[in-house]
């Protein structure tokens, strides 16, 4: 490589980076991260068993989000300045990966393809583990090349640091993760008259302290994750349907029959090559070996033990290993037929793809979760003229979105409610296109964001509060794990239950639910909808919070009932609780 190489290379990094920056600061927060900053940055407790179970737990990537959320406050960049930051680690290590490919034109296939491939690039603007995953796994290739060739301890050291710190990012990688560390051990156990004695000592501890230790945390989080049924990500439906469908959706624009041939085809090159030329020790041989391991440990997984097959962003690092390996292996091919390279140049359409599809608005995975600041704001402004919490109607995975655009932009608490949707008593439904036309009938619509799919309803005949039904104010009991609020006898007629009350503006309140439910006369819930106070500042509003529940006349609904649920042994003080009820006409 040369020095024209690198002033290219950095001049490519360069407007990746800032266009990463760019939808990092502006493209609306998605579910994922939202539950990320409510459960683990924002309180700041993101270690097992502490935490909050859940995969959507990407340990390192919450430590750097609850790290950057005190350093400067709440802000779309802010939260996601650990993804921009593994930008810079991952264009350092693509770089050095460049230099095991011989072909100048592959090389430059390689490098525009790892910096802009589409979907995979978006993750490191967005506030989850995936960027970091990429970005050390790209470092523990490096050092695992590096080390095949000149057996450093550094670069041990390096490889398995790399994996380790991958794994810490996001817990899909344990079964490779896993497959390489018992890898490794074979490697070191049968190779062992190859090194001086305190090579190999310094090898062992190595693998020990950087490989074993560490692996056994991670299986014991995974299979914790496991026996809680929180590894839901993905299906055993299989390879081809599950991950393979999903990459092709994301990835190639689209998923076909002859698209998952292509694929398969596609991955099985490089392994074929390898096993033509026998060149196991090579850093194809490398790349394709550790891309079959993880294929075959998946299927046995899925078998023997029902875990799922990964799908799209758990199946990242798939896609990558597949790109290094087809450009490794033409490289090898084209020193024996030279003409191959340009077969490397089908990759090209890849970034193009991306090219085509710039943006700072939406996500590929999630376009119709990124709700747009526009709509947040209007929402306030009619919030305000009712005079009353708006009753908004959304699919569940807004629950924290919409709150969490309304703090960011220093707005009074919105909290949407998905219990009925896309039909119900609702002032305003904030839809997209799967749901609109049933979510239409009685709605119009008054603002729109097609490129996130998404569709501003307000009701036609605008709902207005009829007379006070009750209105209470009721002494709480902070040691109560259940603290009734309201109930009354279910009726023909609708009810806005408003709920205002103070609660502590420190310490984990994340636990702490306000439930609505309809019961019938077995005391069986009929309907049950459950929002977290704590998603609200309640720094900024000085303690003051205030949420209303909607209830419509239900066939076999006896009663309605609104309750505090303390799911923790922590007491939870909630002083000057009022209750206003009225009916909605």
């Amino acid at each position: 490589m040369t020095g024209r190489d690198l002033r290219f290379f950095l001049a490519l990094a360069s407007c990746v980076a800032c266009y990463l920056i760019a939808r990092a600061a502006f493209v609306p927060w998605v579910h994922d991260e939202c539950a990320s900053l409510f459960w683990y940055a924002g309180p700041g407790v993101f270690l097992p068993p502490h935490a909050h179970a859940d995969a959507n737990n990407h340990i390192l990537s919450s430590a750097l989000g609850a790290l950057f959320l005190r350093l400067c406050g709440l802000s779309l960049l802010a939260s996601r300045l650990g993804s921009l930051l593994a930008f810079g680690l991952y264009a350092f290590a693509a770089w050095r990966l460049g230099a095991y490919v011989r072909s100048a034109l592959l090389r430059w296939c390689l490098w525009s393809v790892l910096l802009f491939c589409p979907f995979l690039f978006e993750f490191f603007a967005l506030f989850r583990g995936y960027a970091l995953e990429l970005a050390f796994l790209a470092v523990a290739l490096e050092g695992g090349l590096r080390w095949v060739r000149t057996r450093s301890i550094l670069s041990f050291a390096q490889m398995l640091g790399g994996i380790a710190l991958a794994d810490l990012s996001v817990l899909a990688l344990v079964p490779l993760w896993a497959g390489l560390i018992v890898g490794l051990a074979t490697m070191l156990l049968f190779g062992r008259r190859g090194y001086p004695q305190r090579t190999f000592l310094l090898h062992v501890a190595h693998w020990s302290i950087l490989g074993l230790l560490p692996l056994l945390w991670g299986l014991d989080m995974a299979f914790d994750l496991r026996a809680k049924g929180l590894l839901y990500h993905g299906s055993t439906a299989g390879l081809l349907p599950v991950t393979i469908a999903s990459l092709n959706t994301l990835v190639l624009g689209g998923d076909a029959p002859i698209a998952r041939l292509a694929v398969v085809l596609f991955a099985l090159f490089p392994l074929s090559v390898t096993v033509a030329l026998k060149a196991w020790r090579r850093p194809l041989g490398i790349v394709s070996g550790t891309l079959l391991l993880d294929v075959l440990l998946r299927m046995a997984l899925a078998r023997l033990l029902d875990v799922n097959y990964p799908e799209d962003r758990a199946a990242l690092h798939l896609l990558w290993l597949a790109l290094i390996a087809v450009l490794l292996a033409l490289d090898e091919v084209s020193s024996i037929r030279p003409r191959a390279r340009w077969l490397g140049t089908l990759l090209f359409l890849l970034p193009l793809r991306s090219l085509l599809d710039v943006n700072i608005d939406r996500t590929s995975l999630w376009p119709e979760q990124s709700v747009p600041e526009r709509f947040v704001v209007r929402l306030d402004e009619m919030q305000r003229r009712a005079g009353r919490p708006l009753v908004v109607g959304a699919y569940h995975q807004l629950a924290f979105t919409i709150p969490y655009m309304a703090r960011y932009l220093g707005l009074p608490p919105i909290c949407p409610h998905a219990e009925h949707f896309p039909e119900g008593t609702d002032d305003v439904r904030i839809v997209d296109d799967r749901l609109l036309a049933t979510a239409s009938k009685g709605f119009m619509e008054v603002d729109s964001s097609p490129p996130n799919h998404l569709h501003f309803l307000v009701r036609n005949a605008p709902l207005r509060n009829g007379p006070l039904v009750a209105y209470a104010t009721i002494q709480s009991d902070p040691r109560a794990d259940n603290f009734e609020v309201w109930a009354t006898r279910a009726d023909h007629r609708i009810y806005l239950v408003e709920v205002r009350c103070l609660l502590p503006t420190e310490g984990h309140l994340q636990d702490l639910l306000l439930v609505a439910v309809s019961q019938d006369a077995e005391g069986n819930d009929l309907t049950y909808e459950s929002v977290h106070p704590a998603v609200v500042d309640l720094a900024r509003t000085d303690g003051h919070y205030t949420m209303a529940f909607r209830f419509d006349p239900l066939v076999g609904a006896t009663k309605h009932l609104v309750y505090f649920w303390n799911g923790t042994d922590r007491a939870v003080p909630i002083e000057a609780l009022d209750i206003r009820v009225s009916e909605l006409n």
